[in-house]
């Protein structure tokens, strides 16, 4: 993942007595408790998705998830498809149609995400909203972003969390993460999250 010219990222050396310590870091990291996990993506309104049943091709539709948070899909009609995960969802479709299929074997794709989303702001190369379609770090959204301009000050990136209104404000360096493979500061994104990197002073 291309970064500015300013990250210099030296790629950090996983060994089996380092990665325990690692992802135990990761998942603690400075919320104090697991909201610095990864999360199963979220579905909902205006999210593209795919379902597939194991040869059953006249099952296979790809649906536009309605600002109800419903889909329309044969055999079961309105099933409720926002707020559950792929997983929740794929169960959901599996159990309507063993009514009608011994074991069926069916699978949930996102096409394209709309509902989810991360902003990144400031000395960024490429500004604006990305889409939270899998589990993505500071980071992530950062490289999605063009990556650091030269401005940029990597020693006091500020995350945005829960909104505006009532922020949880939070100051990450995530240039000992990119040096030094400190990944506590390199949080799991939730949707809303909004990055600002702000501009050195030096």
């Amino acid at each position: 993942m291309p970064f500015g010219k300013s990250a210099d990222i030296a790629p950090v050396q996983e060994t089996e007595s380092n990665r325990p310590a690692q992802v135990e870091g990761a998942v603690k990291g400075i919320w104090g408790n697991d909201e610095t996990k990864s999360p199963e993506y979220i579905l909902g309104p205006g999210d593209t998705i795919e379902i597939t049943v194991y040869r059953h091709d006249e099952l296979t539709k790809t649906i536009l998830i309605g600002p109800s948070g419903k889909i329309i899909y044969p055999l079961l009609g309105e099933v409720t498809a926002a707020g559950l995960s792929i997983s929740a969802l794929t169960e959901k479709i599996k159990e309507g149609l063993s009514r009608y299929i011994i074991d069926p074997k069916a699978g949930v794709n996102v096409i394209s995400v709309q509902s989810q989303t991360v902003t990144v702001l400031g000395e960024v190369n490429k500004p604006g909203f990305y889409p939270l379609d899998r589990p993505l770090t500071i980071l992530d959204a950062i490289s999605m972003a063009g990556g650091f301009t030269v401005k940029a000050n990597q020693n006091n990136i500020l995350l945005i969390r829960k909104g505006l209104e009532k922020p949880d404000l939070k100051t990450l360096n995530l240039k000992k993460a990119i040096k030094q493979g400190d990944i506590t500061s390199n949080v799991a994104l939730q949707n809303g999250d909004i990055i600002c990197v702000p501009e050195s002073l030096l």
